[in-house]
């Protein structure tokens, strides 16, 4: 989570840095730039960091209260994990996070779910995968 954190606020800050209006010749936009990426890079990075640390305790915390490990637990998981991180910035805004991030491991969780679906359909009819019900034999060739 750490690296992708990382690499999309390098981005942002790189989009950020090539749009601001300090840079009137090429070595102070490049300053630009490179200012906007260490300070937003760093920031996303961290920030997705903690929520995957967050998420990943407590789900394991549910998981073993729970007695069992499947998608409910983690969709608490996320829920907590939002609330927690927002939680300074009021009630609403951690709402906001929980419902967030909520929605983002229910959607991965559905995506999961449609793929296995078709994945197993994809395979159930495939005939490279499947022994054939009756031997194939060659046909000698006509001349």
């Amino acid at each position: 989570m750490y690296i992708l954190g990382l690499a999309t606020g390098g981005v942002w800050g790189f989009m950020e840095g090539m749009r601001s209006q300090h840079g009137i010749n090429f070595k102070l936009r490049v300053n630009s730039v490179l200012n906007s990426m260490t300070r937003r890079g760093p920031f996303v990075g961290n920030s997705l960091g903690i929520l995957g640390m967050f998420y990943n305790s407590i789900n394991s915390a549910i998981g073993s209260f729970r007695g069992t490990r499947d998608q409910y637990n983690s969709l608490g998981a996320a829920a907590i994990s939002g609330m927690l991180f927002k939680i300074g910035g009021g009630p609403r805004a951690s709402l906001i996070s929980a419902l967030i991030c909520t929605g983002v491991v229910g959607t991965y969780h559905a995506a999961n779910t449609a793929y296995a679906g078709y994945r197993d359909r994809k395979l159930s009819s495939s005939s490279a995968f499947s022994s054939p019900s009756t031997p194939q034999l060659s046909q000698p060739a006509a001349m």
